[in-house]
């Protein structure tokens, strides 16, 4: 998901695709962490459902799907954190632009 988010934002300012696509990669993204198990209830599980629950999976509305806004970065960096603490990776891989 992160890497998806990434590679489109940097694609999107830098004129590279239009903001149709945009919200389409978005769905996509938001689609691929809607579609993450939650299983117990450990500090993954509770930050991953409440990002989940900021951003429904199929959301349509374009206005919405702006993981800039404060409560989606609040919650990625929680599940963030809490995957660190639990010894999982995080992070995005860039692969547009040279």
């Amino acid at each position: 998901m992160l890497t998806i988010l990434h590679n489109t934002d940097y694609s999107f300012y830098r004129g590279a695709i239009s903001p149709q696509e945009r919200t389409g990669w978005y769905s996509l993204a938001f689609r691929v962490i809607g579609h993450a198990p939650t299983v117990g209830e450990g500090p993954v599980a509770k930050a991953l459902t409440t990002l989940q629950s900021i951003q429904p999976s199929m959301q349509t509305d374009s206005t919405t799907q702006d993981p800039a806004t404060v409560a989606w970065g609040e919650a990625s960096q929680a599940l963030a954190a809490a995957c660190q603490a639990e010894g999982l990776p995080t992070g995005a891989q860039g692969f547009v632009g040279g």
